[in-house]
C-alpha cells in the first residue's frame, strides 16, 4: 500500500505551478469534457425516469385495429365482452389524436373524453370536479393556450374538419401538466373529437384495458386475439421496454456523443504518453542525480496526476450540476426532447445517477494517471547523464 508523504505532495503541487500554462490547458479540456458527459449522463437519466413514471399510467393493455398492417380504427360494438373477461377491471374505447396546426407548424394531442366514465388521469379528473365541460368547449393546456393566443384565438379555435368544414370550440378552462405528453393538449368530449377527427358515431381510435389482476395479463391477451384476430396488442411492460432501449446506454445518441467525447479525452492522453517534455526530463534527471528514488519520482508523478484529474473531475461534475439546476439543462436536453417529439417542457427533474458519474470517473481519472505515470516511469529508470542530455 502506498503511504502519504505530505512533502512529496506539496512538492507535487509546486511542480504543478511550475508548468502552469500546460496544466492549465489540460484542466480546461478535462473539466469541460467531464462537465459534457455529466451532463448528457444525467439529462438522458432524468428525462428517462420521468417518462417511465409517466408509463406507469398508461393502461395494461392497449388494443389496436388494423388493416393492411396498419393502424386504423375500430368500432366499439365488442367493449362489454372484452369487460367480461376474468382479471379486467376497466375497459375504455378512447377517442385521440394528434392535429396539425400549419399556421403556428405546431402538432398537438386532441383527447375526447366521457364525463360519466371512470378517468384514470388525475388531473382530468380534478377538471371534472370544478367545472362541467360543455359541448363545443374544451379544455386547453397552459402552453398550447400562449400558441392559439399568439395567432389571436382568444376565445375560440377553429378546427378544420377532414370534410374542410370548420369546427369551432371554445376554451372553457386551461390546465397546467407537468407531463411530457400533456404539454401540448386540448380535452374534449369524445362527440367533438369524433367530429373533429371525422370518426363515425361508434367509431374510437383504440381500446385501453386495465387488469384487477396481473397474472390474468397473458389469458386477457389470449382472449382478445381471438375476439379481435387482425388487431395488434400492446402492453405496458412494452411500452417501458421501447423506453428502455431508447434512453439506454447503447442507444445511437449515447453512442455518438460518448464517442466524440472519448475521443477529445483520448487525444489529451496521447499527448501525454507521447513523451515527458524537455523540462520535466530535466528535472527528473536533477532529482535522481541529487538521490531521488524511482519510486520518489513516480510517487510525484501520481500526486498530480491525481491532482489534475481529481480536481477535474470534482469541478466538471459541480458545473453540470449547476447548468443543470440552475439553467434547467437548456439546449441539450433539447436532444432527448427532439427524440421523444416533446418540443419543451416547463423544468427538468434533476434525477442523480451515481452509476453514471462512476462511469465518467472511471474512464477518465484512472486513465489519466496511468498516462502520466508510464512516460514518466520510462524517464525516471534511466540514468541521471543520460536523461540530461
Amino acid at each position: 500500500m502506498i503511504s502519504f508523504n505530505s512533502q512529496l505532495f506539496f512538492y507535487a503541487l509546486q511542480s504543478l505551478f511550475r508548468f502552469f500554462s500546460k496544466n492549465i490547458f489540460i484542466v480546461i479540456i478535462y473539466t469541460l469534457l467531464v462537465m459534457l458527459l455529466s451532463t448528457f449522463f444525467l439529462i438522458q437519466t432524468s428525462i428517462k425516469t420521468m417518462i417511465l413514471t409517466e408509463t406507469e399510467k398508461l393502461p395494461d393493455i392497449v388494443l389496436q385495429n388494423q388493416k393492411a398492417l396498419q393502424i386504423t380504427t375500430m368500432d366499439d360494438h365488442k367493449l362489454d365482452k372484452v369487460l367480461e373477461f376474468y382479471g379486467v377491471s376497466n375497459v375504455s374505447g378512447r377517442v385521440y389524436g394528434q392535429y396539425d396546426y400549419k399556421q403556428s407548424d405546431t402538432v398537438f394531442t386532441i383527447m375526447g373524453i366521457d364525463v360519466f366514465e371512470v378517468q384514470k388521469e388525475g388531473y382530468i379528473n380534478e377538471l371534472l370536479k370544478k367545472y362541467d365541460l360543455a359541448s363545443n368547449s374544451m379544455f386547453v393546456s397552459t402552453q398550447l393556450k400562449s400558441i392559439f393566443q399568439s395567432h389571436y384565438y382568444t376565445e375560440y379555435f377553429n378546427f378544420v374538419k377532414p370534410s374542410l368544414d370548420l369546427k369551432q370550440m371554445k376554451f372553457f378552462q386551461t390546465f397546467k401538466s407537468e407531463e411530457l405528453d400533456k404539454q401540448k393538449l386540448c380535452i374534449m368530449s369524445k362527440e367533438d373529437a369524433r367530429e373533429v377527427f371525422g370518426y363515425q358515431p361508434d367509431e374510437i381510435t383504440d381500446v385501453a384495458i386495465y387488469l384487477s389482476n396481473p397474472n390474468e395479463l397473458m389469458n386477457v391477451i389470449t382472449k382478445l386475439q381471438q375476439l379481435y384476430p387482425n388487431a395488434k396488442i400492446i402492453t405496458k411492460e412494452d411500452e417501458k421496454t421501447k423506453i428502455e432501449q431508447l434512453f439506454d446506454y447503447d442507444s445511437g445518441v449515447f453512442i455518438t456523443l460518448f464517442i466524440i467525447a472519448i475521443l477529445t479525452f483520448f487525444m489529451i492522453i496521447f499527448d501525454k504518453t507521447n513523451g515527458v517534455s524537455s523540462s520535466e526530463k530535466k528535472e527528473i534527471g536533477i532529482l535522481k542525480a541529487l538521490g531521488w528514488r524511482v519510486e520518489d519520482i513516480l510517487r510525484v508523478k501520481l500526486y498530480e496526476a491525481s491532482i489534475v484529474s481529481l480536481f477535474s473531475y470534482i469541478l466538471g461534475v459541480l458545473l453540470a450540476l449547476i447548468y443543470l439546476y440552475i439553467f434547467d439543462g437548456y439546449y441539450i436536453r433539447d436532444i432527448f426532447l427532439n427524440i421523444i417529439n416533446v418540443s419543451a417542457i416547463d423544468s427538468l427533474n434533476i434525477t442523480l445517477d451515481i452509476k453514471a458519474l462512476a462511469i465518467v470517473f472511471f474512464l477518465s481519472v484512472p486513465v489519466y494517471i496511468a498516462a502520466t505515470l508510464i512516460p514518466s516511469w520510462r524517464v525516471a529508470t534511466r540514468d541521471a547523464d543520460e536523461v540530461m542530455r
